[in-house]
């Protein structure tokens, strides 16, 4: 820092000529960093409130026409029940580079899994990449790559736990055989993923725009 003072001086830019310190990138949001900043100028004088979108709202101002929207970084899902495979699979409900806040919400419609089911859970993951995918060996100089059928993805759980998995008592009880509940999901300005959910046997709405996890 006081390499960059003693060249702004140079420059005829004294120390209380600047007016403004704005921190961008990610390593800003380092409490050590901040407090290092802290030393050499006022706190008033620093912006760090946007680290990431900082520049490029800058940039736009010179653009007319364009504007700036947050996207997430990961792939989200929620878990069923697969029959075929006997086990809890995960099926995709918002991918990687959505933008939000969402414009419209995604809409999906599930039945119950076992008989006189009287609740609807639901569990939200995020989705990694697959793992043990591929399998490369040689075949005589050459290397060959082959996809395994078998891959499967990393998957974090975002509300297994208690209290957090249950969205809605079903009255009258759950069947299998139909669809049951109507889900709609969106994404709202703070990156919180939110639910409606509408039973489809009373037409009665069960959940509105409830929160249901943070993403990021």
């Amino acid at each position: 820092m006081t390499q960059v003072l003693q060249q702004a001086r140079r420059n005829g830019i004294e120390k209380r000529d600047i007016d403004g310190i704005l921190l961008v990138g990610g390593t800003v949001q380092i409490p050590a960093v901040q407090t290092w900043v802290k030393q050499y100028f006022d706190e008033s004088k620093i912006k760090c409130d946007r680290p990431f979108s900082a520049i490029a709202e800058g940039a736009l101002k010179l653009a007319q026409g364009f504007e700036v929207k947050d996207f997430l970084y990961h792939s989200y899902g929620i878990r069923y029940w697969n029959r075929r495979k006997n086990c809890h699979s995960w099926h995709s409900i918002i991918k990687s580079g959505q933008s939000y806040p969402m414009n419209e919400p995604i809409e999906i419609k599930l039945g119950a899994s076992i008989e006189n089911q009287p609740s609807i859970e639901l569990i939200i993951g995020e989705l990694g990449s697959e793992t043990g995918g591929t399998e490369v060996y040689f075949d005589g100089d050459r290397l060959v790559t082959r996809s395994l059928a078998n891959a499967q993805s990393n998957v974090q759980p975002l509300n297994d736990r208690d209290g957090a998995r249950t969205l809605a008592k079903l009255e009258p009880l759950g069947m299998p055989g139909s669809d049951r509940i109507k889900l709609q999901f969106w994404v709202d300005e703070q990156r919180f993923l939110r639910v409606t959910v509408e039973d489809l046997l009373t037409q009665n709405s069960l959940v509105d725009k409830q929160i249901v996890t943070e993403l990021s």
